[in-house]
Protein backbone atom coordinates (compact mmCIF):
# COMPACT_ATOMS: atom_id res chain seq x y z
CA UNK A 1 0.00 0.00 0.00
CA UNK A 2 1.08 3.40 -0.98
CA UNK A 3 2.59 5.36 2.56
CA UNK A 4 0.50 8.76 2.32
CA UNK A 5 1.58 9.80 5.94
CA UNK A 6 4.91 11.55 5.09
CA UNK A 7 2.31 13.79 2.51
CA UNK A 8 0.14 14.80 5.25
CA UNK A 9 1.24 16.99 8.39
CA UNK A 10 -0.98 14.93 10.67
CA UNK A 11 -3.44 11.84 10.63
CA UNK A 12 -6.15 10.43 12.73
CA UNK A 13 -4.65 6.61 12.78
CA UNK A 14 -6.40 3.17 14.71
CA UNK A 15 -5.56 -0.64 14.52
CA UNK A 16 -7.95 -3.12 13.47
CA UNK A 17 -9.02 -6.31 12.02
CA UNK A 18 -11.37 -5.82 8.73
CA UNK A 19 -14.43 -8.40 8.34
CA UNK A 20 -15.24 -10.12 4.88
CA UNK A 21 -17.67 -9.25 3.19
CA UNK A 22 -20.23 -11.92 3.96
CA UNK A 23 -19.55 -11.01 7.69
CA UNK A 24 -20.46 -7.19 6.25
CA UNK A 25 -23.20 -8.55 4.08
CA UNK A 26 -24.88 -10.42 7.11
CA UNK A 27 -24.62 -7.62 9.74
CA UNK A 28 -26.34 -4.65 6.71
CA UNK A 29 -29.34 -6.92 6.44
CA UNK A 30 -30.03 -6.79 10.48
CA UNK A 31 -29.24 -2.96 10.58
CA UNK A 32 -31.56 -2.78 7.81
CA UNK A 33 -34.39 -4.93 9.75
CA UNK A 34 -34.19 -2.34 12.82
CA UNK A 35 -33.71 0.49 10.85
CA UNK A 36 -36.93 -0.34 9.21
CA UNK A 37 -38.68 -1.69 12.49
CA UNK A 38 -37.76 1.44 14.55
CA UNK A 39 -36.99 4.90 12.48
CA UNK A 40 -35.08 6.52 14.82
CA UNK A 41 -32.26 8.91 15.08
CA UNK A 42 -29.08 6.33 15.10
CA UNK A 43 -26.00 6.71 12.68
CA UNK A 44 -25.70 3.59 11.26
CA UNK A 45 -22.02 2.16 10.40
CA UNK A 46 -21.74 2.01 6.87
CA UNK A 47 -20.64 -1.91 6.60
CA UNK A 48 -17.53 -1.20 4.26
CA UNK A 49 -16.64 0.39 7.16
CA UNK A 50 -16.95 -2.24 10.14
CA UNK A 51 -14.40 -3.61 11.96
CA UNK A 52 -12.82 -4.85 15.27
CA UNK A 53 -10.87 -1.67 16.64
CA UNK A 54 -7.58 -3.33 18.81
CA UNK A 55 -6.47 0.45 19.87
CA UNK A 56 -6.89 3.76 18.08
CA UNK A 57 -3.97 6.18 18.22
CA UNK A 58 -5.78 9.24 17.18
CA UNK A 59 -4.06 12.64 15.72
CA UNK A 60 -0.26 12.14 14.82
CA UNK A 61 2.37 13.90 13.21
CA UNK A 62 3.76 12.65 10.07
CA UNK A 63 7.04 11.22 11.74
CA UNK A 64 4.83 9.49 14.66
CA UNK A 65 2.82 7.43 11.97
CA UNK A 66 6.17 6.60 10.37
CA UNK A 67 7.41 5.68 14.07
CA UNK A 68 3.85 3.87 13.99
CA UNK A 69 4.19 1.85 11.33
CA UNK A 70 7.62 0.37 12.09
CA UNK A 71 6.44 -0.64 15.83
CA UNK A 72 3.77 -2.49 14.62
CA UNK A 73 6.25 -4.58 12.38
CA UNK A 74 8.10 -5.40 14.98
CA UNK A 75 5.14 -6.08 17.93
CA UNK A 76 3.21 -8.14 15.44
CA UNK A 77 5.53 -10.15 13.70
CA UNK A 78 5.09 -13.86 14.05
CA UNK A 79 1.85 -13.42 15.86
CA UNK A 80 -0.92 -15.80 15.25
CA UNK A 81 -4.99 -14.40 13.94
CA UNK A 82 -7.35 -15.98 16.15
CA UNK A 83 -10.93 -17.74 14.71
CA UNK A 84 -13.77 -15.51 15.13
CA UNK A 85 -17.49 -15.06 14.58
CA UNK A 86 -19.88 -12.17 15.70
CA UNK A 87 -22.83 -12.95 17.84
CA UNK A 88 -25.00 -11.35 19.83
CA UNK A 89 -26.00 -7.46 19.85
CA UNK A 90 -26.22 -4.62 22.87
CA UNK A 91 -25.56 -0.99 23.49
CA UNK A 92 -23.17 0.91 25.25
CA UNK A 93 -23.47 1.96 28.44
CA UNK A 94 -27.12 0.01 28.27
CA UNK A 95 -30.58 -0.97 25.67
CA UNK A 96 -32.16 1.12 28.31
CA UNK A 97 -30.47 4.69 27.07
CA UNK A 98 -27.52 3.26 24.33
CA UNK A 99 -25.47 5.49 22.97
CA UNK A 100 -23.44 3.19 20.72
CA UNK A 101 -24.85 -0.17 19.35
CA UNK A 102 -22.48 -3.27 18.73
CA UNK A 103 -22.49 -6.71 17.44
CA UNK A 104 -20.21 -9.25 19.60
CA UNK A 105 -17.18 -11.22 18.70
CA UNK A 106 -16.39 -14.86 19.60
CA UNK A 107 -13.63 -16.24 19.99
CA UNK A 108 -13.64 -19.54 18.66
CA UNK A 109 -10.45 -20.70 18.95
CA UNK A 110 -7.10 -18.83 19.30
CA UNK A 111 -6.52 -15.43 21.21
CA UNK A 112 -6.94 -11.53 20.35
CA UNK A 113 -5.36 -10.56 23.50
CA UNK A 114 -2.29 -11.02 22.12
CA UNK A 115 -3.03 -8.58 19.17
CA UNK A 116 -4.28 -6.20 21.44
CA UNK A 117 -1.21 -6.26 23.72
CA UNK A 118 0.97 -5.82 20.31
CA UNK A 119 -0.75 -2.89 19.33
CA UNK A 120 -0.21 -1.58 23.21
CA UNK A 121 3.32 -1.62 23.06
CA UNK A 122 3.25 0.43 19.50
CA UNK A 123 1.26 3.08 21.30
CA UNK A 124 3.41 2.61 24.67
CA UNK A 125 6.66 3.49 22.10
CA UNK A 126 5.04 6.94 20.99
CA UNK A 127 4.81 7.53 24.49
CA UNK A 128 0.47 7.48 24.53
CA UNK A 129 -0.61 6.85 28.04
CA UNK A 130 -2.22 3.12 28.47
CA UNK A 131 -5.27 2.39 27.13
CA UNK A 132 -7.79 2.82 30.40
CA UNK A 133 -10.25 0.92 29.16
CA UNK A 134 -10.84 -2.96 29.42
CA UNK A 135 -10.69 -4.57 25.99
CA UNK A 136 -14.22 -5.72 25.17
CA UNK A 137 -13.80 -7.12 21.29
CA UNK A 138 -17.02 -5.89 19.50
CA UNK A 139 -17.68 -4.18 16.66
CA UNK A 140 -19.95 -0.73 16.31
CA UNK A 141 -23.25 -0.59 14.37
CA UNK A 142 -24.57 2.47 14.99
CA UNK A 143 -24.03 5.62 17.19
CA UNK A 144 -27.45 7.25 18.86
CA UNK A 145 -27.33 11.14 17.36
CA UNK A 146 -29.29 12.24 20.28
CA UNK A 147 -29.20 10.48 23.88
CA UNK A 148 -32.97 9.21 24.82
CA UNK A 149 -34.59 6.35 26.77
CA UNK A 150 -35.42 3.66 24.53
CA UNK A 151 -38.61 2.02 25.04
CA UNK A 152 -39.67 -1.72 26.27
CA UNK A 153 -40.64 -1.92 22.65
CA UNK A 154 -37.15 -0.58 20.94
CA UNK A 155 -35.39 -2.82 23.38
CA UNK A 156 -37.78 -5.80 22.02
CA UNK A 157 -36.88 -4.65 18.33
CA UNK A 158 -33.51 -4.87 18.68
CA UNK A 159 -33.20 -7.96 20.55
CA UNK A 160 -35.76 -10.39 18.74
CA UNK A 161 -34.18 -9.68 15.52
CA UNK A 162 -30.58 -10.68 16.39
CA UNK A 163 -29.68 -13.42 14.68
CA UNK A 164 -27.32 -16.31 16.08
CA UNK A 165 -24.45 -15.33 14.79
CA UNK A 166 -23.53 -12.88 11.44
CA UNK A 167 -22.23 -14.99 8.85
CA UNK A 168 -19.34 -17.22 9.04
CA UNK A 169 -16.53 -17.53 11.26
CA UNK A 170 -13.46 -16.30 9.74
CA UNK A 171 -10.05 -15.98 10.31
CA UNK A 172 -8.39 -12.76 11.10
CA UNK A 173 -5.78 -12.64 8.64
CA UNK A 174 -3.86 -9.49 9.37
CA UNK A 175 -4.35 -6.67 11.40
CA UNK A 176 -4.99 -2.88 9.33
CA UNK A 177 -3.73 0.43 9.95
CA UNK A 178 -6.53 2.65 8.87
CA UNK A 179 -6.28 6.51 8.72
CA UNK A 180 -9.56 7.92 9.40
CA UNK A 181 -10.68 10.98 7.92
CA UNK A 182 -14.14 12.67 9.36
CA UNK A 183 -16.38 14.07 7.39
CA UNK A 184 -20.50 15.78 7.76
CA UNK A 185 -21.31 12.11 5.89
CA UNK A 186 -19.68 10.17 8.54
CA UNK A 187 -15.51 8.90 8.73
CA UNK A 188 -13.61 7.67 6.08
CA UNK A 189 -11.61 4.64 6.61
CA UNK A 190 -8.47 4.03 4.46
CA UNK A 191 -6.19 1.33 4.99
CA UNK A 192 -2.53 2.11 4.92
CA UNK A 193 -0.74 -0.90 5.94
CA UNK A 194 -1.63 -4.48 6.24
CA UNK A 195 0.44 -6.75 8.84
CA UNK A 196 0.22 -10.41 8.17
CA UNK A 197 -0.73 -12.89 11.00
CA UNK A 198 -0.04 -16.36 10.89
Amino acid sequence: MTDRTSEEKTVRLFAAIALPSSVQESVAAYVEECRNAVPTSIRWVDPKNLHITLRFYGELQAEQALLLQSSLDHSLSGLTGPLLQLAGTGAFPSLRRPSIFWAGVKILSGDLMPLVEACEEAAHRLDQPAEAKRFVPHITLGRLRKKKEFSHREREVFGSRTPSHFGQEFKAQNVVLFKSQLTPRGPVYTPLKEYPLL
